[in-house]
């Protein structure tokens, strides 16, 4: 038969363990708050300045390279395509274990800019055929976003089911068409 005291200490610990796992959960949650209403205000702040870095050119994402595009009045459109292996699906998938081929989706974002400030959505619309009427959706997420001070990275939130920080950086190759635009507005005259 188990001893009351026994019970008691048992109760007692779990109480502690629950109290302690509670408080990591409570920092950890303020810890992300405090993260997010930082990327927040950057992006209110950005949306204030005015002029800024051009961000036509090529640009780094974390899905693939993507080209964006000016087309005027501050909205601006991009383009790119992103490869993953795909593990071959119908009949031909249930006789054959490794059978894997390769899935190419384009990736369109298209966004408007206030001050130095991004707001649009990206999409992500897939080449393969859907293997059922739910999979024949095209992914679309939000996209709040700011430049940076020198104009080399784009950096913000993905907003889908869920928020997710984001960070693009300028490809070296636009990096250097930026800056020479740049030294050019500085340098000829109005």
């Amino acid at each position: 038969m188990p001893e009351h005291h026994e019970s008691l200490i048992g109760v007692l610990s779990s109480i502690r363990d629950a109290r302690e796992s509670d408080e990591s959960d409570l920092l950890d949650a303020e810890s992300k708050a405090k993260d997010q209403q930082i990327g927040r205000l950057a992006i209110g702040k950005s949306a204030l300045d005015v002029g800024g870095t051009e961000i036509e050119g090529i640009w780094e994402t974390q899905n693939c390279r993507v080209t964006l595009r000016n087309k005027g009045d501050g909205h601006y459109i991009g383009t790119g395509e992103v490869s993953k292996e795909v593990k071959q699906g119908g009949l031909v998938g249930l006789f054959t274990s490794n059978l894997m081929s390769i899935e190419t989706s384009k990736v369109v974002i298209q966004l408007a800019r206030f001050g130095n400030a991004l707001e649009g959505t990206l999409t992500i619309e897939s080449s393969a055929r859907p293997l059922s009427l739910l999979g024949s959706f095209n992914s679309e997420k939000r996209l709040v976003l700011h430049l940076s001070e020198n104009g080399t990275k784009i950096e913000g939130l993905e907003i889908g089911y869920d928020e997710k920080p984001i960070s693009w950086h300028r490809s070296d190759q636009s990096a250097i068409g930026a800056a020479l635009a740049s030294f050019a507005s500085e340098t000829l005259p109005k």
